[in-house]
């Protein structure tokens, strides 16, 4: 991290002129704040003249600060994807096979982000860390900022692992994790759950089994073509750059249902709200847990059981930092270094995203 500072402090004269750099969370070191000196309309082809030329600046602000927000250049989404590519070393836009949540695929590496009703909060998770293999990065564009809410909670991972019990974790890498889907061939709900044929982007079971099997992971046919998934993932994955040990997997949004119908998980309701619509509520209640869209137990099967969870929830609650987008906002993660959520909001907020798969 002191290399970063110092590779900033090092700026030349010229574009010290021109940005200013700032930290969202000094004490945590999290998330560089770039923004141009003067705010006068669009300057997206300034800041990506100058990251040609300085590509160091992302690595290098990544790996110090987990996170590098773009703020007040108001760029289009032509420049976004100038920028992932940079950002990807020309490698960007893995694609959304295997997801969970219905996503609106815009072109061939962008994607609009989850598209889940305005009223549910998406809890501090790590872009498909439930799969085998997950981006190295995660970019975020706003185009159109919500009316009211929408804020974009993040957890630096690096401050995550300091507060996380040495014990618990002990025991969830000993135990392993598995995650569990139960998918029917369709969306359920208006597309409020999705089904197996656009979790996988096809239709053909063939395909299906064939995606699965390159995954390591199980599967089984049941009556009127459902399909239960299941695999071991990871508690912890080793940055490639820095050799930290950092906490990587999905078991806090994943974990819905204690094992008896109707018992569905806090964080489960509180990822709902109290706008939860009724319909989709009942449909939960009455589900058999085996039944579950998706669930995270521990690798032999057993639920992880609360206390597990509310430690995750305390340390996510008091460690999250949230800020506001305006128009034309660009954040980059690093998808081991920082988590991420989204608040519920009003009005039209339109954001997109890339990810990227290689670039350390």
């Amino acid at each position: 991290m002191q290399a970063s500072i110092r590779y900033v402090e090092e700026m030349d004269r010229e574009w010290k002129n021109l940005f200013s750099v700032s930290v969202l969370d000094t004490k945590q070191n999290f998330i560089l704040i770039v923004s141009p000196r003067k705010r006068s309309g669009p300057q997206g082809a300034i800041l990506l003249e100058w990251i040609l030329k300085n590509l160091k600046f992302i690595s290098e602000g990544l790996i110090g600060w987990g996170g590098i927000l773009f703020r007040d250049f108001q760029l289009n989404q032509h420049e976004f994807k100038l920028l992932a590519n940079l950002t990807g070393n020309g490698v960007s836009g893995t694609n959304y096979a295997g997801g969970v949540v219905p996503r609106v695929q815009i072109d061939d590496t962008v994607f609009l982000a989850t598209i889940s009703p305005k009223t549910n909060t998406l809890l501090q998770h790590h872009e498909m860390a439930y799969m085998p293999t997950s981006p190295s990065k995660i970019m975020f564009l706003c185009e159109t900022p919500a009316t009211s809410g929408g804020a974009t909670p993040i957890c630096s991972t690096r401050q995550f692992m300091k507060r996380l019990d040495t014990k618990i974790l002990q025991n969830l890498k000993t135990r392993k994790i598995q995650y569990r889907r139960y998918l029917t061939k369709e969306d359920l709900i208006s597309g409020y759950i999705i089904g197996w044929k656009r979790a996988y982007e096809t239709d053909d079971k063939k395909q299906v089994e064939h995606f699965l099997s390159e995954n390591h992971m199980s599967f089984q046919w049941g009556p009127n073509d459902t399909l239960t998934v299941t695999h071991e993932g990871s508690v912890v994955k080793t940055h490639p750059v820095t050799g930290e040990e950092l906490w990587h997997n999905q078991i806090y949004p994943w974990h819905r249902n204690y094992g008896k119908k109707g018992e569905l998980t806090p964080a489960f309701f509180r990822s709902h709200g109290p706008g939860w619509n009724q319909d989709v509520r009942e449909f939960f209640m009455k589900l058999h847990p085996q039944e579950f869209p998706m669930n995270c137990y521990y690798g032999n099967g057993d639920f992880i059981g609360l206390p597990v969870i509310d430690h995750v929830d305390k340390i996510f609650a008091e460690e999250t930092r949230s800020f506001q987008w305006s128009a034309g906002d660009c954040l980059v993660l690093d998808n081991l270094l920082a988590s991420h959520g989204r608040e519920p909001y009003e009005g039209d907020q339109r954001r997109v995203l890339t990810t990227c798969k290689y670039g350390y």
